[in-house]
Formats: structure tokens, sequence, C-alpha cells
């Protein structure tokens, strides 16, 4: 019996000598299942050649590469960049003019305007529209925060799982933490769903790092660490305002607070029919719409700063990751804004306000940390620490009036870093 006619499409794909390649002394086999990928494994010589059947004229005539690189290109895709093979998937990127009304549901509910949030969408459309044709360009990681269920903030990212296929990775926070990258060093797309850190000020720095890097060093088992591209975008899914911490002037952040979905709107087919309509929303993306903000705000972000952190649950995050010092000295200084409306500096020596704080918190004042008080002011809040004494004039506000013609070093804190919006509070107060 002719050995060919019994064999399978899997044992024939096996056996295709065009579905290996050699990287750095490494044999690689292309997956079955997707061609378009490599299988992560290599195999050793000894299995290409006897259990494949490969001679040793077939060993020396495969492609070879002499590492990694990783990059993405959804218009123009190629599988090796000079001598280096692409770790970045290849993915179709289908659109077709057509309704997308359910999807549009979904980006208005948890991007739209709603009780707790302004519009941001068009920032969305924007942010899918650089992630699909300039995927190398750094954007902020967005958080989608709810404390209830029931919210859909999930399903925003199962949709860009769909856009970005292999290209997307869920991750759970120990595989993040590990020791080993390969997993999702190469993606463009990294989803946590309720990330719980066993040391979240280290997490929060190394994510910071992450955001912001364009190379990073792959690190497989058995093999050195090899630098790569990098170019992944973090979004985070969460009930948890406070699973790490984030400054008050971060920039790498993008916080939506996603309000539940209403009993009578909900759907068992939602997700199935917006995974449907994605060729339409890309259409519209990439062919149809004029992007609200057409360059880059800065040399980091493509996404204005200012546009980005004008949400309520970036401020609730800030406020429930701070320290309980943190909290006492930031309550101080937006109480004193309240109470003077039309003031928009207040000053202060750092042992005064390390004073009223030990009130409020009902401790001793050698127990306040004066190092702590100073990160929170000049890291967390940008305040420039003074550098020299003197005594103030009498322009200048004082944050406890009676120590007015005292010289210090003087510290200047300003209105719009502290102020309390009175929308914030309206929503406190509906919440509550």
């Amino acid at each position: 019996m002719n050995e060919d006619l019994d064999m399978t499409p899997q044992m024939e794909f096996f056996r295709d000598i065009d579905n290996y390649v050699l990287i750095n002394n490494d044999i690689y086999r292309k997956q079955f299942s997707n061609p378009d990928q490599l299988n992560p494994t290599s195999i050793t010589k000894t299995m290409f050649m006897q259990k494949f059947g490969f001679s040793q004229e077939d060993f020396l005539s495969l492609r070879e590469f002499d590492g990694w690189t990783n990059e993405p290109e959804h218009f123009n895709y190629r599988e090796d960049v000079g001598a280096m093979w692409n770790l970045y998937n290849k993915i179709d990127i289908n659109t077709e003019a057509g309704d997308w009304s359910t999807l549009k549901q979904l980006w208005h509910h948890t991007y739209g305007k709603n009780s707790v949030e302004e519009d941001q969408t068009e920032e969305l459309y924007d942010y899918h529209t650089v992630m699909l044709k300039w995927p190398k360009q750094i954007q902020q990681a967005r958080i989608l925060y709810s404390h209830t269920q029931g919210t859909a903030k999930s399903a925003v990212a199962r949709i860009e799982q769909e856009i970005f296929k292999e290209n997307y990775v869920k991750l759970r926070d120990s595989e993040l933490s590990g020791d080993f990258n390969m997993l999702y060093c190469r993606s463009l797309l990294i989803h946590l769903d309720e990330p719980y850190f066993g040391q979240p000020a280290s997490m929060e720095r190394k994510l910071r790092d992450m955001i912001t890097a364009t190379t990073m060093n792959m690190r497989k088992m058995k093999t050195d660490h090899v630098p790569v591209p990098f170019y992944g975008k973090f979004i985070f899914t969460t009930n948890d305002s406070n699973f790490m911490p984030i400054n008050p002037g971060d920039r790498r952040y993008w916080i939506r607070e996603v309000p539940p979905i209403a009993e009578e709107n909900k759907d068992a087919k939602f997700l199935d029919r917006c995974i449907k309509e994605i060729p339409h929303y890309l259409h519209y993306l990439l062919h149809e719409r004029e992007m609200k903000h057409k360059e880059s705000a800065d040399v980091t972000f493509w996404l204005p700063y200012e546009s980005i952190t004008k949400s309520n649950a970036f401020k609730k995050m800030v406020k429930d990751s701070e320290s309980e010092l943190d909290q006492s000295a930031r309550e101080i200084i937006e109480n004193w804004f309240m109470s003077h409306p039309k003031e928009q500096d207040v000053y202060f020596r750092l042992k005064d306000l390390k004073q009223i704080v030990a009130n409020e918190m009902q401790v001793r004042f050698d127990s306040i940390s004066s190092k702590e008080l100073t990160v929170f002011l000049r890291d967390k809040n940008k305040i420039e620490a003074p550098d020299r004494t003197t005594r103030p004039t009498k322009k200048m506000k004082i944050l406890t009036a009676d120590i007015d013609k005292v010289p210090g070093k003087w510290w200047r804190a300003e209105r719009k870093n502290f102020q309390v919006d009175v929308k914030d509070l309206i929503f406190t107060d509906v919440r509550l």
C-alpha cells in the first residue's frame, strides 16, 4: 500500500520541510492549527530526522535565523524581519461597511457618558485606531472598574481579543510577576482580570516601567535572556478600587468606572452580536471616521493626558489606594480650598502640615513620617520642594493662619491639584 495515501493532513503537515525553521540552532515547527504561528517549544534534531523522516540534507536546507524580533504589523505583515524571526502573529483585519449598533451600545455603556463618568468614546475610537494602524505607538494602560458584577467590562477585552486574535493574552497576576515572560512579551494586548498583587507597590513600579517600555528581555525556560522589542498595551478589569497604588499625577492610566447593566437590558446573545459586527466597526474606524486626535499628544502617548485622567474612577482609585497619612494630608488641603473658594494656592511649612495631620489622625507628632509626607507632596502631587528659608509675604495665604509671620521653608499647593469638584460630591451622595 502506498504510504502517502494513508497520511492524515496533520502527518503531511509535519513532514513538510517548509513548516520548519532553524533559530539560534534550535528547530521550531509551525503549528498545525495555525500555520502563521510557531510552536513555542523547539524539537531536537533527532526527532526531526527520526520521527518525521527528514535527512541531513533537509536539515541543512532549513531556513535559518539569527534570533527573535517583535514586529507588529496588520497590513504588511512579515514573518521574518531581516535575519530575525517575527514573534508577532499574523492576523486578518476584515472590514466591511455595515451596521455596528450593538457594538456601539457596548462602547457607549463603558466609555460614554453615564451616571459617574463623562463621554470618552471618541478617545476609545482613537485608541483602537492607533492599535490597528500604528501598533508600535505607546498607549496608556486602561482600567475598567466597577464595584458590582454585570457591567460588561470584560466584554470590552473579549471584543478586542476577537480583533487582535493570538496577539491578545489573558494573564493571571502570578504569571505577570513570574520568572518567564514568553507568554506575553510578544503580545499587543495584555489583559489582567481581577488582579491581586501580593506586593502592590512593587508590581505598580514594574507595570509603570512596562507601559512605556520599548524593549523587554524575553525569558524562556532553559534559555538565555534575549532582548526583543515590546509593544504591549494593558487592560485591567476589576471590582477592586485599590488593587495597586496610583499617583494623582500619573499619565500612564486611563481609568473608567462602569455602571451595571439594567436588568431589562441584559441579553444572553449580546456578545455574539457584538462579535459579528466587528468587521463593520473596523470599517468605520479605518475608512469612514476622522480621528479626534490626529497626532500624538507628546513624545510618549497619543491621547492627551488631560482628556484621559478626567474621570471619576481615576480620582477614586487615587484616593482609595492612598495611605492613611496621604488621605489625611489631601483632605486637609482640599478642605482648605473648599473653605476659600476664591483662592488658587495656599502655603505651609512641612512641620505645620505634619502637626495638623497628627491631630487629624489622633497620633503623636513624631509618629508622622516627614519623608512619607514629602513624597506625597513632591512626588505624588508634583509640588516643588522649597530649597531656602523665607518669610511669607502679606499676599500669601497660609494653611495655618497663626504662624503667618514665621520664617521657614514654605511649600505651595495649587487648587488645580487638590480641588474637589461639586459633581464628585454629588456622585458620592448618589452611590451612598
